[in-house]
């Protein structure tokens, strides 16, 4: 019995490692500079040329797929710094549900809000990532990162990890997220 957990450890351990290697934390070049230049949108490194992404049709099955995950932890608790199925803090929440298909982000909101295409809110769509300012209003510093799931007619449903779990609502209904709302970013998955 002890050599058959120890093997399942190792196998798994061998397994973490060989994902790893496969799907980095994010898709990055170095900059002219030295420094590490992140690219506008992630790639699913098995199937899309990097060179692909900007150029690819919006994929509704990409996105309802990622939302139905996603919803699977409604409810979760709120981790600070969270990134696993025992909690998530925002940006830990949207890195992980878009990871299980492949797509690789930073797990910092801040992180998050350099990447992508800036969309007008007036534009935004299901799957675009909505940012806000963290408790204080007094700072334009991402603070807070959501996943937009629904965008009818000005009407934003938007699922995220916050102090009270993982959840949906609607933007348009929280006078505490309006009056921190920063910008709607789009990627081409």
């Amino acid at each position: 019995m002890g050599r058959k957990i120890k093997v399942e450890y190792i196998l798994f351990g061998l397994f973490s490692i060989l994902m790893a290697v496969m799907i980095p934390d994010i898709h990055s070049q170095t900059g002219n500079n030295g420094t590490l230049a992140f690219n506008e949108n992630p790639v699913k490194n098995d199937t899309i040329r990097q060179d692909s992404v900007k150029t690819c049709a919006y994929n509704q099955a990409v996105i309802d797929s990622v939302i139905n995950y996603g919803k699977k932890f409604l409810g979760l608790r709120y981790k600070y710094g969270g990134y696993t199925e025992s909690g998530f803090d925002c940006s830990g929440y949207v890195s992980y549900i878009f990871r299980k298909f492949g797509y690789s982000f930073p797990h910092s909101s801040s992180g998050m809000a350099t990447l992508g295409e800036k969309v007008d809110i007036k534009d935004a769509r299901k799957g675009d990532f909505i940012y806000f300012k963290g408790r204080s209003t007094k700072t334009n510093r991402v603070g807070h990162i959501a996943l937009i799931i629904a965008a009818d007619s000005g009407k934003i449903t938007m699922m995220h990890s916050c102090h009270r779990g993982v959840m949906i609502e609607t933007y348009n209904n929280s006078d505490y997220y309006k009056i921190r709302y920063l910008m709607c970013r789009r990627f081409q998955f």
